[in-house]
């Protein structure tokens, strides 16, 4: 049950307590905005609160595991039919022992009646996943990555169509999240 239809929930219950239609039990007014308001609560809010949780949990193991991890750019922006190199620099808790993995992939995210398409959009176009064996002593790894010269470049259009180019950096260890980088990605003005 997703939490945003608990807090509808919640808040229509209150507002059928607040219009105040009632039921009679005996001697006892029994309000129908009551019962539903006392249910949701009961029930509704346990819930509410065990999603916020997790959703907090999970941003808070993310956040654990890679604050340090940043992605440097040696040109910004990257440019189509060109190469995109930079360094990923690496946290503390992923030096040695562990394999990380890297790929580049063009996505377009659209909006259908307000529902996004997957999570990260529509693949247009993806790179070859490198592999890479982290050594402790490494402080960071050279990513390099050839662009395609005839895919879309980087561009916001409201509902229409996000294309965006996103840096997935995964681990072999199931401890650690996916993290994905945006990158800015366009057609080279200096290419004729």
């Amino acid at each position: 049950m997703s939490s945003t239809w608990l807090l509808a929930a919640l808040v229509s219950g209150y507002l059928i307590y607040a219009m105040g239609s009632s039921l009679y039990a005996g001697d006892v007014k029994v309000t129908l905005g009551s019962m539903v308001f006392s249910l949701f609560i009961i029930v509704g809010l346990p819930v509410l609160l065990f999603y916020f949780f997790i959703h907090v949990l999970k941003a808070w193991r993310r956040w654990s595991a890679w604050r340090n991890c940043l992605f440097e750019h040696y040109s910004i922006p990257a440019y189509l039919g060109a190469q995109l190199e930079g360094k990923l620099m690496l946290p503390d808790q992923l030096k040695g022992g562990d394999t990380l993995s890297y790929s580049l992939g063009c996505f377009r995210q659209r909006r259908y009646h307000g529902e996004r398409v997957g999570k990260k959009g529509i693949s247009l176009w993806q790179s070859d996943t490198v592999k890479r064996p982290l050594d402790p002593m490494m402080e960071s790894i050279p990513i390099q990555i050839d662009l395609p010269k005839s895919r879309p470049e980087s561009k916001w259009s409201g509902n229409y169509g996000h294309i965006k180019w996103l840096l997935s950096i995964k681990t072999a260890n199931d401890k650690f999240e996916d993290i994905d980088y945006e990158i800015p990605v366009f057609f080279n003005p200096y290419d004729v």
